[in-house]
């Protein structure tokens, strides 16, 4: 009985570690979060932020605050060692490294580490925080301005030197065959309109009054493709874009408003295209107005179109216009005797050329003739019942059926 008791007592803590390493395998580590790099002045007091850290179980967090290195001399000692947030005082010039470690009772996260640099009054340069846009995404042919944080440890507490900041930017990538730039070189939140799509990479260097700068900071933003949209189609003297009557062989207009990053194709079922953009209707080279010049050509009907098309080739539903067209009102060539002697039943005739689709025609004769054979069209027949002075048979000029 007592070696049974001995031999359980034995196997109960080879039980219980297996247990925990089982846990352990099971649960996922923390993860120890501080804030960016810092610059401080020389007698003051720094905070440290360790507030950011997590655990994927959502498990309370036990933090520990440590230095790895301090400057030669320094006795500074960490304030709150175990809260989420800790301080010390910078008591000598120089660069404090500082180790936060958080646990969740079962596992231990990696150590990561903060680097303060201290220094006196006047002997350091701004800091460039973080870059960031004005819009969560940027598509081409939108505008995104730049915005940094941007902090001089000289005009902070303990200083307060007021010292002047005068800022740098600088494109230093762009995606192939972009032609973007910024809008100023030197504003505190300049612009940038981006024309391609890909990755355009900006850079900021920001220098004090006494000549000091920050090591160059950049940022990168992707800029993604516009979907194409069905333009509007704007057709010369047609006033709602259907219906228009056009006289053959007159020259038109046809436009539609321009996006940067688009290309606009245009088509026409008659007549010939003149483009300003070139054959395919591709937009002109200031990027403000596509158009193409259109010959209605034979009579009938002319159809115009218009497609929008994006960086990668996906087109827009085509935005149409119809335009009717017919044959110009001329005066027409008479066919007709120019002298003639009438007698009183004598029937005469005068014919023109018909012309299609114009077929309705005024006719006229003179006093003391009667119409007998008036035939739609081209001709018409009558008889002399009186007698005729000089040249009394007229034809007035067609008009549009």
């Amino acid at each position: 009985m007592q070696a049974h008791i001995s031999s359980c007592r034995s196997v109960l803590p080879l039980f219980c570690l297996s247990i925990l390493v089982a846990c352990a395998q099971k649960i996922q580590a923390p993860t120890a979060r501080t804030a960016d790099a810092q610059i401080a002045t020389t007698g003051t007091y720094v905070k440290l932020d360790g507030s950011a850290s997590s655990d994927p179980q959502n498990q309370p967090l036990a933090f520990s605050w440590s230095f790895v290195t301090r400057p030669l001399g320094s006795t500074a000692v960490l304030v709150d060692e175990h809260g989420a947030t800790a301080s010390f005082l910078a008591d000598v010039a120089g660069e404090y490294v500082v180790q936060l470690v958080v646990s969740n009772s079962v596992l231990v996260s990696a150590p990561v580490t903060v680097k303060v640099t201290s220094g006196p009054c006047g002997a350091r340069a701004p800091v460039v925080n973080a870059i960031q846009i004005d819009k969560q995404s940027v598509i081409v042919g939108t505008t995104f301005q730049l915005t940094a944080g941007v902090n001089d440890p000289d005009n902070g507490a303990g200083c307060n030197l007021n010292q002047t900041l005068s800022y740098d930017w600088k494109v230093v990538r762009l995606p192939p065959g972009s032609q973007a730039r910024l809008n100023s070189a030197t504003a505190e939140n300049p612009s940038i309109t981006a024309d391609v799509s890909g990755d355009y990479v900006v850079q900021l260097i920001v220098t004090d009054s006494t000549g000091l700068a920050n090591d160059p900071k950049t940022v990168t933003v992707t800029v993604g493709i516009a979907q194409p949209q069905t333009p509007p189609l704007s057709v010369s003297a047609l006033a709602k874009g259907s219906g228009y009557v056009a006289t053959a062989n007159t020259v038109y207009t046809a436009s539609a408003p321009a996006k940067s990053g688009m290309r606009y194709v245009w088509s026409v079922d008659q007549g010939g295209i003149v483009s300003a953009g070139g054959a395919a209707g591709q937009l002109s080279a200031d990027g403000t107005l596509t158009f193409v010049e259109l010959n209605a050509g034979p009579i009938g009907t002319l159809h115009v179109s218009v497609k929008e098309v994006n960086q990668a080739a996906v087109a827009s539903a085509a935005a149409t216009s119809t335009i009717q067209v017919v044959a110009a009102a001329n005066a027409p060539s008479i066919t007709a005797p120019a002298f003639i002697t009438a007698g009183s039943s004598t029937v005469y005739t005068a014919s023109i050329a018909t012309i299609v689709p114009l077929a309705s025609h005024r006719r006229r004769v003179g006093p003391g003739l009667r119409s007998v054979g008036d035939v739609p069209g081209a001709g018409a027949t009558w008889a002399g019942h009186g007698p005729l002075h000089g040249n009394q048979c007229r034809r007035r000029q067609h008009r549009d059926r």
